[in-house]
């Protein structure tokens, strides 16, 4: 594994992964796991198929995990809707598998790190990844204002599952690779947020790869390209105000006294249109400037670097850091960036106070990134969206700006917005 960086030693479950093998040997072992439970004592009724299905997904991600050294993280459901618990602490009984068991989470439940011991390898060969089948069985999900599913009935919520139909079915005959290893194909999901007018994005596993790492895929034996639309959001704000905001003019370098502020300027921008007032934009920036929580952030990542180097269990993360905390600079003004960048968009600043302004945004790129995915498998070309960019094979770059250029004007009525 010399020319990919391995010291992240999780990968996640995919319980969407089916046994394709031609002997079917991860299905025949599952078939004596229900045997197992009930040899322990663990009665609680299940249908014996589901269980077999769920036991062959687990032993297929650990299989295929244990080759690139890697333990496997799985949510710990304790909700009694799910026997992942109880197998795992089945093989763990048997010596099959080992634990690392995380901290209860206060929404149910807690992340483990699976590790499969030579017992259960010696079980059966790990799968090729032509021999995983990936089955993603509901395209469409919807969550309420806390992030939990709920059911949303309707026909017209299900007629958004055909555009994610076709790109998965072209998706799971497509070869992808990153530097030495091939990836099982992603199947890409849709993710709305409490009606279909908010919210919609499009996501699958390899969106969380570093930038770099995305542009060292290779799809079907080819390099790729990832073009994206630029501050895209904040052009579909002004889009939405019926202005055309200038396509020479960069919103973020123009609210900033220093082209070195781009960046900064960027993540206020982003923190403002998705907090409910600037007032909280500026309060939740600040709190990323708090001493204490630098100190735990910084420590924190010391003890990952720390597990990572000598592959011991990965640390607990710090209960005053809320996930995906970044620390920032504590003698930058928050308060005047947020000031500055609200004074240079002045047109479109009375919405920033708007409730759910950020999911109605995310609700427009998802529909113009169906409409570029369309139009990619109309032409039969595999492609991965990024919300707001795409990756796509290196020799279709041109077209894909020209989908976008497409897209987005069909969309928005005629509008434009900058691609790089």
């Amino acid at each position: 594994m010399a020319a990919r960086d391995q010291s992240d030693r999780v990968s996640p479950f995919r319980p969407w992964w089916r046994d394709k093998t031609a002997d079917g040997r991860f299905t025949e072992q599952a078939r004596h796991d229900p045997d197992r439970l009930k040899a322990q004592g663990r009665k609680r009724v299940c249908k014996r198929a589901e269980l077999v299905d769920l036991a062959a997904t687990l032993r297929i991600n650990l299989a295929h995990s244990a080759q690139w050294n890697r333990r496997v993280l799985i949510p710990r459901d304790n909700s009694k809707t799910t026997w992942i618990p109880e197998l795992l602490d089945a093989w763990e009984s048997e010596g099959l598998v080992r634990q690392y068991i995380g901290r209860w989470s206060p929404n149910g439940g807690t992340m483990t790190e699976v590790e499969p011991l030579p017992a259960m390898l010696e079980e059966t060969r790990p799968p090729a990844v032509s021999e995983i089948a990936p089955e993603l069985r509901t395209v469409l999900e919807m969550r309420d204002q806390n992030g939990e599913p709920v059911t949303f009935p309707g026909r017209a919520f299900r007629d958004f599952a055909p555009p994610v139909n076709r790109l998965n079915r072209l998706l799971r005959k497509t070869r992808v690779r990153l530097h030495d290893e091939h990836l099982v194909a992603p199947q890409v999901r849709r993710i709305f947020n409490g009606d279909t007018q908010h919210g919609g994005r499009w996501y699958h596993d390899l969106q969380n790869l570093p930038k770099a790492d995305r542009a060292n895929l290779e799809i079907n034996g080819e390099p790729v390209t990832e073009k994206d639309y630029s501050a895209l959001h904040v052009y579909l704000l002004y889009m939405s105000e019926g202005i055309q905001y200038p396509l020479d003019r960069d919103p973020y370098t123009a609210a900033c006294q220093d082209p070195s502020e781009r960046d900064m300027m960027k993540a206020i921008a982003l923190q403002v249109i998705n907090d409910t007032s600037p007032e909280a934009a500026i309060a939740h920036l600040q709190a990323r400037q708090h001493p204490d929580l630098i100190e735990a952030h910084e420590r924190y990542r010391a003890e990952l670097d720390d597990a990572h180097r000598n592959d011991t269990q990965r640390p607990q993360r710090p209960k005053c850091l809320p996930p995906g905390f970044a620390p920032l600079d504590p003698t930058i003004d928050v308060e005047a960036l947020v000031r500055r960048f609200i004074a240079t968009h002045g047109r479109v600043a009375h919405r920033f106070h708007e409730p759910g302004l950020a999911l109605a945004l995310q609700n427009l790129d998802a529909r113009i990134a169906q409409s570029v995915i369309v139009r990619c498998v109309d032409h039969g070309w595999p492609v991965l969206p990024i919300h707001d960019s795409f990756i796509a094979q290196s020799r279709h770059r041109d077209a894909i700006e020209g989908f976008m250029r497409e897209a987005y004007g069909e969309i928005t009525g005629g509008f434009r917005c900058p691609i790089k």
